[in-house]
């Protein structure tokens, strides 16, 4: 806790509120003891105090001032203790009696009540049984349980109910897979580095068999006593790899993540913490899971911008694991097809290498064909879809393959606009246009819950001329069934899997071949294993090029090398159309030809020449609120201060100042927002945090106005 609130610059309460289940929220609750002598005119305290007493009680008799000189004259000593404000439940259970089989406990039962004997050999074959279960399958009564009791030949007990997400009661099938040669060397060199704080990077192409790396060193981990963490970005977005590890492993997993009932969360953070369970599966959060026996800690997809907490404190998970892995001597591992350029950055220094550079069963990776969309536009094609894109999807449509089509923007249309006055729809919170979504014909804000019916006619000069422009997924799903009116077609994006179980429910229909085209925003990069997807088609590899933001081609070349991983992984072979208006970009370039290497040299190049991480440090801090003039005049005075305070302990060739600026969105959820970015050298990093400590925590009421956050976050994944 210590760490991350020196590290993060958060309170220590945020600290520890991150490290229990979400939703769940602690309890404070604050004793005072005396220590040492009586001290003359504080009698009557000292004898209140001959054991712990609550604050409720001080408040009450009014001691509060007293009780405060007490603790700086060192007389008092004030305890906070935190519990949990959910309740354990707890469940009736009955056993069999140890010192009778059923022939003789049967002979106490009368012949004639059949109800009873089936009931009493259940109990005695399975040895022991839930009462609710008694009563749901044998509709067990209380009575006939207490006539049980009575004549001894049950025990009844009451034991802590730990209650399960859905996923984890199914039955387990023991599937295993041998390793190949490739996997058999990054197994063998993890397993050669258990007990030690040893840290890997499995730079693995898609397909290549990284989940069956993880389940066999899960495997040996769980036979040596220990337990693993196992890290997905967003596991509401990867079932079929939590499958894979409930099949082999059953019982012996904790699933924790959001969709996660708060109950069946609070119960998973207590197996975990009782030594109940060897295999913990989760989001983020998760590696803050109570292990008392960790063994090793693994984070799948690593390069993923939700391992970033966009709440305090702003950790990043695989920090707080290199943090674990010290502290604990114990071997982590980073895995991805598309690493991070922080990560690699760091190989050799800190990260061993380990690479899977072909797939798993030996077919070749997917050949990509860019298409140039400013040739489909000059020779009179303005769809979105080129004429090579819809040519291949009906060559697989004929073939009975499936298509995913990757298109990085939900809703139906971007934003609604009068032609007569240019009026557009905007958000009043946060001052951004509203996304049309055609479902239930409303138009809603991205960033905040605000939605409204899409009006007729201008709100502004009552024009009939009120329309749609942009598009989104839901646009090209309708586009999708005016040319393919045949094809079967499914869409994944926020919208579309709002609903608990829809989206298992959509993969589940992919599996069985119940969707012949799969259209979806950046969801649909993310771990998705269908063996007869053969064509994966980009829309607009452009669309995340253009964000204002450095990390722009970074996330352009994970997405695109991602979503392309996803054809080919059956017998079958794979192909992809990549629709692009900058075709020599090199991060589209690179991603064509699966290149993570030219890539990297490229864009490591630009980072430095214009001081962006890792060659650089950075701090982005976003100063908000409500009242506008404020915000303004606290972030020229935040500036300045820091700018004072930077420059005394540090040459000013060495950090960067940028602002202070509006920030991109300059308005969300009715908080205006501006911003300033610090640039420095890695190793100045301790300095800089003691000087924002002393200036955003410290002092910031003498640099800001009362009604104003700073939001401080270090090393972020986006400025956006």
């Amino acid at each position: 806790i210590k760490w991350m609130k020196e590290t993060y610059l958060c309170t220590y309460s945020e600290a520890l509120n991150t490290m229990v289940p979400s939703k769940t929220k602690l309890i404070k609750n604050v004793t005072y003891s005396w220590h040492g002598d009586v001290l003359k005119g504080y009698e009557d305290i000292f004898a209140l105090m001959d054991k712990a007493v609550d604050e409720t009680e001080i408040v009450s008799l009014g001691l509060q001032n007293r009780v405060r000189t007490l603790i700086k004259k060192g007389y008092v000593k004030k305890y906070e203790f935190f519990k949990y404000d959910m309740k354990t439940q707890y469940k009736n259970v009955v056993y069999k009696q140890a010192h009778m089989n059923y022939e003789e406990a049967s002979k106490l039962v009368s012949k004639s009540a059949t109800k009873q004997l089936k009931i009493l050999k259940f109990i005695y074959e399975v040895g022991q049984c839930d009462v609710s279960l008694l009563n749901r399958e044998l509709k067990c009564t209380k009575s006939i349980i207490d006539s049980f009791i009575k004549k001894d030949l049950v025990l009844l007990t009451s034991q802590e109910k730990f209650r399960q997400p859905e996923i984890l009661s199914h039955v387990h099938e023991l599937r295993k897979h041998p390793l190949n040669e490739a996997q058999e060397s990054v197994y063998d060199a993890v397993i050669a580095g258990l007990h030690t704080n040893k840290k890997y990077l499995i730079h693995g192409v898609t397909g290549s068999g990284k989940t069956e790396v993880y389940l066999t060193l899960s495997e040996e981990i769980i036979k040596r006593g220990q337990q693993v963490i196992i890290l997905v970005p967003e596991i509401a977005l990867t079932p079929q790899m939590v499958s894979k590890f409930v099949k082999r492993f059953g019982s012996q997993i904790a699933i924790m993540h959001s969709k996660v009932s708060a109950g069946e969360r609070y119960d998973q953070y207590r197996s975990i913490q009782e030594g109940l369970v060897n295999i913990i599966i989760g989001a983020r959060s998760a590696i803050f899971a109570p292990c008392p026996n960790l063994g090793l800690v693994i984070l799948d997809e690593e390069h993923e911008g939700s391992y970033k907490s966009d709440s305090n404190p702003k950790y990043h998970t695989a920090e707080v694991a290199e943090f674990l892995s010290d502290r604990l001597s114990i071997p982590m591992i980073l895995a991805s097809a598309t690493p991070r350029l922080a990560t690699y950055q760091k190989i050799g220094e800190t990260y061993e290498l380990l690479e899977l550079l072909t797939r798993y069963n030996g077919q070749k990776m997917p050949p990509v064909h860019l298409v140039d969309m400013r040739e489909e536009l000059e020779a009179g094609n303005r769809s979105m879809f080129s004429e090579l894109l819809i040519e291949k999807i009906s060559d697989r449509l004929e073939k009975k393959e499936q298509v995913i089509l990757f298109f990085n923007r939900k809703g139906f249309s971007t934003f609604v606009s009068c032609r007569s006055c240019g009026y557009a729809l905007k958000c009043p919170r946060c001052d951004i246009a509203l996304t049309y979504h055609h479902r239930d014909k409303s138009a809603k804000c991205s960033y905040c819950d605000y939605h409204i019916k899409v009006p007729d006619v201008c709100p502004e000069c009552k024009s009939k001329y009120f329309k749609f422009f942009g598009a989104g997924t839901e646009k090209v799903e309708l586009m999708l069934h005016e040319l393919f009116p045949d094809a079967r077609i499914g869409r994944l994006d926020a919208e579309s899997t709002r609903l608990k179980g829809s989206l298992e429910a959509l993969i589940d229909q992919v599996e069985k071949h119940e969707i012949d085209i799969l259209i979806g925003t950046q969801m649909v990069t993310k771990g998705l294993d269908f063996k007869n997807v053969t064509l994966v088609g980009t829309l607009s590899a452009d669309m995340t090029l253009n964000l204002p933001d450095y990390r722009a081609p970074e996330k352009t070349f994970q997405l695109l090398t991602q979503v392309a991983g996803r054809a080919g992984r059956g017998e079958k072979h794979g192909e992809v159309i990549v629709q692009t208006y900058v075709p020599d970009h090199y991060a589209i370039a690179a991603s064509v030809n699966h290149d993570f290497y030219s890539f990297y040299d490229e864009e490591m190049k630009i980072r430095e020449f214009y001081s962006y991480p890792p060659h650089k440090s950075l701090v982005n801090l976003v100063i908000s609120s409500e009242n506008e003039k404020n915000v303004i005049d606290s972030a020229h005075n935040l500036c300045h201060e820091l700018t004072r305070f930077l420059h005394m302990r540090l040459d000013e060739e060495t950090v960067e100042i940028l602002g202070p600026n509006p920030a991109l969105f300059q308005k969300l959820n009715n908080k205006y927002r501006w911003q300033i970015i610090l640039k420095f050298d890695k190793m100045n990093m301790v300095l800089v945090r003691n000087i924002l400590h002393y200036v955003c925590i410290q002092h910031k009421d003498k640099v800001v106005r009362h009604d104003v956050y700073i939001n401080i976050n270090i090393n972020p994944m986006s400025l956006l």
